[in-house]
């Protein structure tokens, strides 16, 4: 009876240890997760039209940050006026905010890529102007308030037609990481374009920098004509008025409120924080009395960290992300 006993436990104990057995796996696979997770950072990459799409915005995002230095400290260069300096920066802001609810409208209506080329056009173009005004020693700070006001509404209509272009570049499942890898190149450029720019303003002088951020521009144009979206862009515009289509987006804002409580997050976030960049010159230049090479490295300080944030995110494209991410 006892020697039945004992049979019957060894039993019982090698039955619990193979069912341990067999969970291990489960739990070796669970903690695998987060390293396939960081392969599957770049995954959108893959596909031909949207890395296409991404070396575009690259080289776009590139030059905004080398212009957003090369334009405030050679406004400040100029005029040694703050109120000035502020003029110049809002020149840009304003139209980018009072035409981006069209812009919206305009990329439901027609073609996106057209949109986004026009708009890179506009830039290239633009900043060739500055270029060739600074060489024959005509620039003066309302030239580049001009180019700013012409430069924000055309970024007005870009910007919303290059968000809503990446669903038709990637599969459903990865416009997530798609968007996070577009928010990842412009925290790189925010890294490496700066430092850059603040090198060759103080040994080339402002009118390099602004014929190389024409150079990117037009190469963002050739990037952006080989994308084909093989009709499904005709198929999805949208018909009727561009008035009413933006009362409608702002009676949705209205009635929604987690929409309007990011809008406003946003708003907050771009008139409150983002100003101090546009008024660094004074720090540098007044305050710790440096040159365009301190103020491209500070700002290129700030890169790093949006950096890393924008790669996590891409990198956790199928967990539950919810309040983490806002946070």
């Amino acid at each position: 009876m006892a020697r039945r006993d004992s049979l019957a436990d060894s039993k019982l104990t090698a039955d619990t240890k193979s069912e341990r057995n067999q969970e291990r796996p489960g739990k070796a696979k669970t903690t695998t997760t987060p390293t396939a997770s960081w392969r599957n950072t770049f995954i959108s990459l893959r596909h031909r039209d949207y890395l296409l799409f991404w070396l575009g915005m690259l080289g776009i995002m590139a030059g905004m940050q080398m212009q957003m230095l090369a334009r405030s400290y050679l406004v400040y260069d100029i005029t040694n006026s703050p109120a000035i300096l502020g003029i110049v920066a809002a020149g840009s802001a304003v139209p980018m905010l009072g035409f981006s609810l069209f812009g919206g409208a305009f990329a439901d209506r027609f073609d996106r890529r057209r949109i986004i080329q026009a708009g890179q056009a506009s830039f290239a173009l633009l900043a060739l102007a500055v270029a060739i005004v600074i060489v024959t020693d005509r620039v003066t700070w309302v030239y580049l308030l001009i180019a700013a006001v012409i430069q924000g509404i055309a970024f007005s209509f870009m910007m919303p037609a290059r968000q809503s272009i990446i669903p038709q570049l990637v599969p459903r499942e990865q416009i997530t990481n798609a968007m996070a890898l577009s928010s990842a190149a412009m925290s790189a450029m925010t890294l490496t374009a700066p430092a850059f720019a603040g090198l060759l303003y103080a040994f080339a002088g402002p009118e390099t920098v602004y014929f190389i951020i024409s150079g990117l521009g037009f190469g963002a144009i050739v990037f952006t004509s080989l994308i084909s979206l093989a009709g499904t862009d005709r198929a999805r515009r949208k018909r009727g008025s561009v008035i009413k289509d933006v009362g409608a987006g702002l009676a949705y804002i209205k009635s929604n409120n987690i929409v309007l409580v990011l809008l406003i997050i946003g708003l907050a976030t771009s008139v409150l924080a983002q100003p101090f960049r546009m008024l660094m010159p004074l720090f540098i230049v007044d305050v710790y009395e440096l040159g365009p090479r301190a103020m491209g490295l500070l700002v290129s300080a700030m890169g790093g960290a949006s950096l890393f944030g924008a790669l996590f995110v891409a990198s956790i494209s199928n967990w539950r992300r919810g309040m983490l991410l806002l946070i």
